[in-house]
């Protein structure tokens, strides 16, 4: 892996840790247009999905989801197009 390409997933993650209050200030707490519908009984009635995890009650608990997510994203951004890369250079388009 080069230089450049951990010091891009550094500035994402430093990034995501800077803005993520912000997600706290305007948005923690209140319901989206589907969960209002829901709540106001519009919808269909019954059970809705929970996830199995939570995605963080608290900043600490966002941040540790969020850098996990970014570094498997990227992970797997990362091998799919070293693979591809690897089958060109070998010309088995």
């Amino acid at each position: 892996m080069k230089r450049n390409h951990v010091i891009a997933l550094l500035a994402v993650i430093v990034a995501f840790a800077v803005f993520l209050p912000l997600y706290y200030l305007f948005s923690y707490g209140k319901n989206d247009a589907l969960e209002q519908t829901i709540d106001e009984g519009n919808g269909t009635t019954g059970g809705t999905y929970n996830a199995p995890l939570s995605y963080g009650g608290n900043y600490l608990e966002s941040l540790a989801f969020g850098v996990i997510g970014i570094i498997a994203v990227f992970g797997v951004t990362y091998l799919l197009l070293l693979a591809v890369r690897r089958r060109k250079r070998r010309g088995d388009e």
